[in-house]
């Protein structure tokens, strides 16, 4: 059993790390992502807030853009001010106008 090779690392030796094709790992990977995963988490966030309110996904991910992060803010805006927000057109403005009927 002399022809078996010792697989034991002895004291002082290194070993070496196999060869990934993996994405780098360790701090410097993870505050790569930080920034994106920071807007993932605050849009849904926001989404959370918006939800069950009668706005599409695509309404709600245009107020959360410019940024308007409670449908109540919405209440208070004139139709031109909601009008003039980026990504707000017709559809939408309609999906905001019902949801401030039930209110005002």
């Amino acid at each position: 059993m002399d022809d078996e090779p010792n697989h034991e690392i002895g004291e002082g030796e290194m070993t070496r790390e196999p060869v990934t094709t993996n994405p780098p790992r360790g701090l410097k990977a993870i505050v790569s992502v930080a920034p994106t995963m920071k807007k993932i988490v605050e849009h849904m966030e926001t989404s959370a807030k918006f939800a069950k309110r009668g706005l599409s996904e695509r309404t709600i991910r245009a107020l959360a853009d410019c940024p308007i992060d409670y449908p109540e803010r919405l209440l208070f805006m004139t139709e031109k001010e909601i009008q003039s927000i980026p990504g707000i057109g017709k559809t939408s403005m309609a999906e905001i106008i019902a949801y401030r009927d039930k209110f005002v």
